[in-house]
């Protein structure tokens, strides 16, 4: 009874009076105004009036008293009532139907903003945030649209909008692709180009070969996690990004990772080489050097003596050289003896050997001549001390 009162009471407020007419077109002018006033909220696409205004039209016709309803215009006006709600639903669904192609094409607008800017600037994750969002309210607005895919105008609208999201949505999937791809490759990336750097610049040969160890590893790590992230099917190869190792799509970033792996690889093998070269120089050096500074002839016979050992351990170490990993044929190292490559010193250590086991027997004479003097002077000096 409340409800039936109260709707009755919204009808009488939206039915305008018209006691200026007579009796019998009082009634007809009146429901003829409210259709007039629904069709203009219509127009305004003010729903919401309409929908009061065509709920209080029906109500009144129902209750249109006999006079009302022996005008002759009252069965047009029950005819205009009953086509009164296909007229809102229709209105309604177009509103919305321009209210969604207005919202699409706003969020399509965004969604191009950051794609551009995507493929300006990379991945960077505030930009793939962006997209992403606009991507799933696309989505929604997508699911929303459904329901209106029979009307001509968004069957069409709904070809762009399921085209760019596509695209977008793909963009999306490749950018956090190539994020995932960044942060597993950069870290360990930039590090092996900054060591093998350091392995090639002047230095310590040990801190050097260990550089070049460690660049070997990080280009290592570089070609596995390329050829992981090759498999996801994600993967874009030929989405090209900015690397350590310069712009480069994954395919190039493999290829050069294995390319500059081998060869800090090999790096490492000659400095290791060069290493061990180096010390064996370092070795003959000490023993010529205390051979050179030994002053007494015995001192002269054991210098020389271990000099023979040392000068015989080096062409045992350099016997092979030319077969080892990293052997540079180039390379050279100075010495007490001169400037040698492995080979030539190889055979400078023969050559200074053989000279020395040549002069050892006269240094055997030397050394027994010298004792026999030291003694000689020794016996002179225990005469003299004797009392005559």
């Amino acid at each position: 009874m409340l409800v039936a009162a109260l709707a009755a009471a919204c009808s009488s407020a939206l039915r305008k009076s018209r006691t200026d007419l007579p009796a019998e077109e009082r009634g007809a002018a009146e429901l003829t105004r409210m259709i007039l006033d629904y069709k203009a909220a219509l127009g305004q696409r003010d729903f919401d009036l309409a929908e009061r205004l065509l709920g209080a039209i029906g109500r009144e016709v129902k209750r249109a008293d006999p006079v009302t309803q022996s005008h002759p215009d009252f069965e047009e006006i029950q005819r205009a009532a009953a086509k009164a709600r296909p007229a809102l639903e229709a209105a309604r669904r177009r509103a919305a139907i321009d209210r969604l192609i207005a919202d699409t094409q706003g969020d399509l607008e965004k969604g191009r903003v950051w794609a551009k800017n995507l493929a300006e600037k990379g991945p960077v994750p505030r930009l793939l945030d962006g997209l992403g969002q606009v991507n799933a309210h696309l989505a929604f607005l997508q699911q929303e649209g459904q329901a209106f895919r029979d009307d001509p105008r968004y069957a069409e609208f709904a070809k762009t909008l399921d085209a760019e999201l596509a695209a977008q949505e793909k963009l999306q999937r490749e950018y956090g692709w190539l994020a995932r791809l960044h942060a597993a490759i950069a870290p360990a990336l930039e590090q092996a180009v900054a060591e093998d750097q350091a392995s090639q610049n002047p230095g310590e040969l040990a801190s050097r070969q260990a550089a070049a160890e460690r660049a070997a590893a990080g280009f290592a790590t570089c070609t596995e996690q390329a050829a992981v992230f090759a498999a996801d099917p994600a993967a874009s190869p030929t989405l090209a990004w900015l690397t350590a190792l310069g712009a480069a799509t994954l395919p190039e970033l493999q290829l050069n990772c294995e390319f500059r792996r081998a060869a800090a690889a090999e790096r490492a093998k000659q400095l290791a080489w060069q290493t061990r070269l180096a010390a064996v120089a370092a070795d003959v050096d000490v023993a010529v050097r205390a051979l050179r500074d030994a002053g007494s002839p015995p001192a002269r016979l054991t210098a020389t003596a271990k000099a023979i050992d040392v000068l015989l351990l080096c062409q045992r170490q350099l016997a092979n050289t030319e077969r080892e990993a990293g052997y540079d044929a180039s390379a050279a190292v100075a010495t007490l003896l001169g400037r040698f490559s492995a080979t030539e010193l190889r055979r400078a250590c023969g050559d200074e050997s053989d000279r020395l086991a040549a002069e050892n027997p006269t240094r055997h004479w030397q050394s027994a001549f010298d004792a026999l003097k030291r003694r000689a002077r020794e016996a002179r000096a225990a005469l003299r001390a004797v009392p005559t």
